[in-house]
């Protein structure tokens, strides 16, 4: 029930909220009320923007494809193009290196084309 109402209002999980889920609950809720604070809740920052600089964000650290499919599928179902989420990768590029930039490309490419 916990992760179907993550869902509803993330329109995703990953696979650590499966497992923390399963093995520790209390965890998983404390970690969702922070995120919810911070990012799912309406705040003065619409979700689109929220989501595209998650994007940017993530590809700068090298988070996992996983996670940065997540969030790109996210800012598309908020209205961003694919040539939106493109341009916050090239951000990336010039802060982050060309290793995180490829990558990220790469995701990119895996979910748009």
């Amino acid at each position: 029930m916990f992760l179907e109402d993550m869902v509803r209002r993330r329109g995703y999980v990953h696979e650590f909220h499966r497992v923390l889920a399963e093995h520790d609950l209390e965890f998983l809720q404390a970690y969702e009320a922070m995120l919810d604070a911070a990012y799912l809740r309406q705040r003065r920052i619409p979700r689109l923007t929220k989501e595209m600089i998650y994007v940017g964000l993530l590809a700068g650290i090298g988070a996992t494809r996983e996670h940065l499919k997540s969030h790109m599928g996210a800012a598309a179902a908020e209205g961003a193009t694919s040539q939106d989420i493109l341009e916050v990768l090239e951000l990336v590029l010039p802060v982050a290196g060309v290793a995180r930039f490829v990558e990220a490309i790469t995701v990119w490419k895996e979910v748009f084309e």
